[in-house]
């Protein structure tokens, strides 16, 4: 006979079963569930739409509170994913610049446009960006978003 105090503690979920439960996580819990355990972290950072998630800015209930965001100059950080889909000329309007890899989409259309740049948030963003500034930095105190980069990548 088999007592509750007998059961494994290693409980096996299929990483399908895993991939739907983040999906319904908010981004704060999804940041939590990503440093459980190497597996859990391998399936938020190989589904496009959970790494993604990590960006998104606060519910706008929460919009004033900044206790999640980094200010540190050695905290090292990722970039959006969108930066790699955008196509962007350094002499035009940021309004102009358009992102996706076959049916291009204007970003100041998007909602991704308000997104965080980065993961975790920040409130200072330094990057080199070789084809436009040596040294970019870009600051927000409630977070700097995409529109912030590209904002500061167009001036």
């Amino acid at each position: 006979m088999i007592s509750s105090h007998d059961t494994p503690s290693n409980v096996f979920f299929p990483p399908y079963l895993l991939q739907d439960v983040f999906e319904h996580l908010d981004p704060l819990d999804l940041v939590t569930c990503k440093r459980v355990c190497t597996l859990w972290y391998s399936i938020i950072w190989g589904r496009r739409r959970l790494r993604q998630k990590l960006f998104l800015p606060r519910a706008a209930a929460e919009a004033n509170a900044t206790s999640h965001l980094v200010n540190s100059p050695d905290e090292v950080y990722d970039l959006h994913p969108v930066f790699r889909l955008i196509h962007f000329d350094a002499s035009l309007d940021p309004a102009l610049a358009t992102f996706g890899r076959q049916k291009c989409t204007l970003l100041k259309e998007s909602a991704v446009k308000e997104h965080y740049a980065t993961y975790p948030a920040t409130t200072r963003v330094e990057m080199d960006v070789v084809h436009f500034h040596p040294h970019l930095v870009v600051e927000n105190e409630t977070g700097v978003t995409v529109w912030d980069v590209m904002e500061a990548l167009a001036k």
